[in-house]
């Protein structure tokens, strides 16, 4: 590796580090009569300037060392991140107003004007005024790279944790300290973690819940890599200045490097818990690439905004993480109303329902390792909240089922050793869902790969994809026929024949087993391995009957 490069390197960082020490001494002073750190800003920001140039210049000749060795990659991708940090901390400080501070009262939430009786009011609580619009260089997929850095970075810490992961992501720009948004985003995020911590009791023999926190506003960034220690969380609010634009866009972005940081959510039985991301905003994003400046709209960039967060929420979602926003203060209810459909959540929550969230673990954790009834057993009652956010459950994990095996659904591998569609089988020798079939039969009804099957059980119509092959035999067939509640005329795996009074395709000898039911129309397949749709149970138009 040329030794030059690495000396370079040193040099920015050791300099890197002086910058910030003397910003750190300018947001102490810099509030004080009198203060003469304008000059000094300006410098430091020619030195930001000169250290980016330098790093182009170490850039154009990293092709002449060692690839192999990633040392000299690593140091480059922390230095432009120091480097990011050095430019928004000189931003927010140039235009902190020296005029104008709110101290937070900790004990009610509230902000009160002190610029001119107290000269000593702590850093945190205050209101950073951005006055100078400032924007990131490139495009839209720059909050990407920055996010691919952060998740870099947080997985040196995280390693291999295996958790539930949720990541708050708070807004913090200067509107949440009106319309007494931040009171409510902090009792919202208070009530979640208080009941994390309260569930985790009942919960950590099962699942281990832990926390991201990012932000996104004066800071945008990842503030708290994943932790169980919640009250950290709490503390580094409490000393979260509020301020600047509302890049919403990369806030979603750090908080997904945040959900990705640790293994993918645990495996309970099979199956997979998904990471969340929370938002908690007052709904009045600003321009994408706005990272300091005012908390001012620009309508005319409203539907390109919409666009590009459209896209991120797709984005998240397809790696399988949920996304839901609570707005607070005087928040834009029409703006919420449009995440919440983008990211699938049927459910509108509120800042009053930190508790409720927290406890849509502890749901999820007992759903999976018991059943997927409603009637699970808690160690408190189930409440009717419990039932919709159970079937909230069921329905997400239904809809990541049939994005991921949709096209598999009632399709058949032929010449495979598999079972066949229309097969019943049970519980097998390599089972290990706990009693997710509820100790009953299920049907297969899709083929995924040469060794997997798609089943969809009797118990509770919950489908789980199954190994039946040299991975293991999760199932066994059985001959054992599907028992119909009161009141059905069909279900899937029931076997059934063609009327003798209507005209079917099939032989009246011949029968076949239904794969799905719906509106009216049941799907069959007969033993020849043809499949049709066959209407039933409106008048004149039954074309099928059970054996």
């Amino acid at each position: 590796m040329d030794k030059q490069v690495l000396d370079d390197i040193q040099d920015i960082m050791k300099i890197n580090r002086s910058n910030f020490q003397r910003l750190q001494d300018l947001n102490e002073c810099g509030r004080r009569a009198e203060c003469q750190c304008a000059d000094v800003i300006d410098r430091l920001t020619a030195v930001a300037s000169d250290l980016n140039e330098r790093l182009t210049e170490l850039h154009l000749r990293e092709s002449e060392v060692d690839t192999e060795q990633n040392d000299i990659v690593q140091r480059f991708s922390y230095i432009e991140t120091q480097l990011d940090e050095l430019r928004q901390k000189v931003h927010t400080t140039k235009d902190i107003s020296c005029n104008t501070v709110f101290a937070h009262n900790s004990k009610d939430g509230t902000y009160r004007d002190v610029s001119s009786k107290d000269s000593s009011v702590p850093k945190h609580g205050s209101v950073v005024r951005q006055t100078h619009k400032y924007f990131l260089s490139g495009n839209e997929k720059t909050w990407d790279t920055l996010a691919q850095k952060t998740l870099d970075r947080a997985r040196q810490i995280t390693g291999q944790l295996e958790c539930v992961a949720t990541v708050l992501c708070l807004d913090i720009s200067e509107s949440m300290a009106s319309g007494n948004a931040w009171n409510q985003a902090m009792e919202f995020v208070n009530d979640f973690l208080s009941g994390l911590e309260e569930y985790k009791i009942h919960n950590e023999d099962r699942i281990r819940e832990f926390v991201a926190l990012v932000t996104f506003g004066h800071e945008t960034k990842l503030q708290q890599c994943l932790t169980n220690r919640f009250d950290d969380v709490k503390k580094q609010l409490e000393q979260m200045p509020l301020g600047g634009p509302s890049p919403l866009l990369g806030g979603l972005m750090c908080a997904k490097a945040g959900a990705l940081s640790g293994k993918n959510g645990p495996s309970v039985n099979g199956l997979i818990i998904i990471q969340k991301i929370i938002v908690v905003t007052d709904g009045r994003p600003t321009e994408t690439l706005l990272h300091a400046g005012p908390d001012a709209e620009d309508e005319t960039k409203h539907e390109q905004t919409l666009t590009y967060l459209a896209e991120a929420i797709d984005e998240i979602d397809k790696k399988d993480i949920d996304v839901s926003f609570i707005g607070v203060g005087n928040y834009d209810k029409n703006f919420i109303n449009i995440m919440a459909s983008l990211s699938g959540e049927l459910k509108s929550f509120t800042y009053k329902d930190g508790r409720r969230l927290a406890r849509r673990g502890y749901l999820a954790a007992n759903l999976l390792f018991q059943d997927l009834s409603l009637n699970v057993t808690l160690n408190t009652a189930m409440t009717k909240e419990d039932e919709e956010d159970i079937q909230a459950l069921r329905d997400r994990t239904e809809r990541f089922m049939e994005r991921d095996f949709g096209s598999k659904f009632y399709k058949e591998i032929k010449g495979s050793e598999i079972p066949i569609l229309g097969s019943r089988v049970r519980r097998g020798p390599d089972w290990n869902r706990g009693n997710l079939d509820g100790n009953r039969p299920g049907t297969v009804i899709g083929h995924i790969e040469s060794d997997q099957i798609l089943v969809l059980w009797d118990f509770n119509d919950w489908k789980m994809v199954c190994r039946y092959g040299d991975a293991g035999f999760d199932v066994k067939v059985v001959n054992e026929p599907r028992i119909l509640d009161e009141g059905e005329n069909f279900a899937i795996g029931c076997r059934v024949k063609p009327k003798s009074d209507m005209s079917v395709e099939h032989n009246l000898s011949e029968t076949g087993v239904v794969l799905q039911v719906a509106d009216n129309k049941a799907r069959v397949r007969w033993n020849d391995g043809t499949i049709r749709d066959y209407e039933y149970g409106i008048e004149r138009k039954i074309a099928i009957e059970l054996c």
